[in-house]
């Protein structure tokens, strides 16, 4: 092929410079010469071309065979059990496609986190691995993690486009990508459509609009929000971090650097405006009375039976969630919690299932290849309606309608979760204090403001030392 190009380039050069022989030894040329030699141009210029685009297609054809690399096997690790199918089939088409053999290692998600730092301490990791995109400044640190930002940059950034980026920004540190998600997960606030509609409510635009409209339904009899506080504070919890976040956002501190990396402590003031908030919502009857003594599964037991108008569930409970609202002979619909007008719309806790390429891989041009291919439109738009997940990729359209409702909710939003190189159980000792602090009103917003502070300040403490 790309002799056959150069001849007809050669050809064509030839030709042009004996026309420019003709022309300088003639005094005169006939329009019917002058045409005949122009059309024999033009064929050997289209013909070139052809051989050219032809070439082009045969170069390419060429590089994707050259990164294959026939007969390199990597190593992948998920935590889905119940999809075995699913991702064995995927390797079997990724292969027949590539010649990349991917060999899988299935694991359970309740020992997601050990196996991997059982693994970096052994220098023993798939080449591929899955994980939550909240690790990876813990991971990064350990010096665990592959900066895939080069392959997403690639044609364009035509993979980073095709991928939420509430999602990629979680699993980025320093503009360096070290998790590609794959499927993302959020609590939601799931609402009875049916009474909305029959009262005149709809779906909040802003917080304000929320807090009217619970006071409409206080008044007019109605629980308005179920919110299970056990273990840990839990969805109590979260309501009161989503508070935080919001005065953080106010005051310009939540998209710093050093706070996203769990750096930054100076936060007791507005936990405590959150605290006093939250309190106000008790007080005023907007969540139901014995939420601190509620857990997930009677909490949602509650909103089937109808018990409230709202709940909060999460995106991975979709198909239960549909089965048990049609039973109870109600339709539902979903909105994310609302920010002050004004607000640039985030999520709180938004949470991403994906993978991550090892450091100390030998292949990661296969590795990003396969990455790429679980992450294409195709594979997950299949995935995304077999097992209705809200995928990490924006162009799945999926065959329900709720579904494509809660990734709308999902792609139209960031999300600035502290992606800590550091933990120490922050999460459940800041639940607890929540769940303590509504249990005790003899404890002022101040004084829980300050306890919170101090749970970060004595982690960081920890860490540094």
């Amino acid at each position: 092929m790309k002799k056959r190009v150069l001849a007809l380039i050669s050809a064509s050069v030839l030709a042009a410079s004996l026309l420019a022989g003709c022309a300088t030894t003639t005094t005169t040329t006939t329009s019917s010469t002058t045409a005949a030699v122009e059309e024999a141009a033009e064929e050997v210029a289209e013909a070139a071309e052809e051989e050219v685009a032809e070439a082009v297609e045969e170069t390419a054809e060429e590089a994707v065979e050259a990164v294959a690399s026939t007969g390199v096997t990597i190593d992948f690790m998920h935590d889905w059990p119940e999809y075995t199918e699913e991702f064995q089939k995927m390797a079997d088409d990724f292969e027949a496609e590539t010649g990349i053999h991917v060999e899988i290692q299935i694991i359970t998600w309740d020992v997601l986190t050990k196996t991997l730092l059982t693994d970096f301490a052994s220098g023993e990791v798939p080449d591929v691995a899955c994980c939550w995109s909240n690790q990876m400044g813990a991971f990064n640190a350990l010096g665990a993690v592959y900066d895939l930002a080069d392959y997403m940059d690639e044609n364009d950034g035509e993979w980073r486009n095709s991928l939420m980026k509430a999602g990629l920004d979680l699993g980025s540190v320093n503009g360096q990508v070290f998790a590609v998600p794959y499927r993302t997960t959020q609590t939601v606030i799931a609402y009875n459509k049916t009474i909305f509609d029959e009262n005149g409510w709809s779906a909040p635009a802003s917080l304000e609009e929320f807090e009217a409209m619970m006071q409409e339904m206080v008044d007019a009899g109605y629980t308005p929000l179920i919110a299970p506080g056990m273990p840990n504070g839990f969805q109590i919890s979260a309501i009161c971090g989503t508070f935080a976040e919001q005065n953080l956002m106010t005051d310009g501190i939540l998209k710093r650097a050093d706070y996203l990396s769990g750096h930054y402590t100076e936060i007791g003031e507005q936990w405590a405006e959150a605290g006093a908030k939250l309190r106000d919502w008790y007080d005023k009857g907007y969540i139901i009375a014995d939420a601190l003594a509620l857990e997930r599964e009677e909490a949602t037991a509650l909103f089937y039976t109808q018990k409230g108008l709202m709940s909060f569930v999460n995106n991975n409970e979709l198909d239960p969630i549909e089965k048990n609202t049609a039973e109870a002979g109600f339709e539902v619909g979903f909105f994310s919690f609302p920010v002050p007008e004004g607000m640039e719309n985030f999520l709180y806790n938004f949470g991403v299932d994906a993978f991550m390429v090892y450091s100390g891989t030998e292949h990661p041009d296969e590795a990003a290849a396969w990455l790429k291919y679980i992450t294409s439109d195709a594979v997950q738009q299949e995935f995304g309606n077999s097992t209705k997940s809200i995928m990490g990729n924006v162009n799945c359209v999926y065959d329900d309608d709720l579904q494509n409702q809660l990734a709308d909710i999902f792609a139209s939003a960031s999300s600035y979760r502290i992606n800590y190189d550091y933990n120490d159980g922050i999460g459940t000792k800041m639940g607890d204090a929540v769940a303590e602090f509504m249990a005790d009103p003899d404890i002022t917003p101040e004084e829980f403001g300050a306890t919170i502070q101090a749970i970060r300040e004595e982690a960081l403490e920890n860490y540094e030392e």
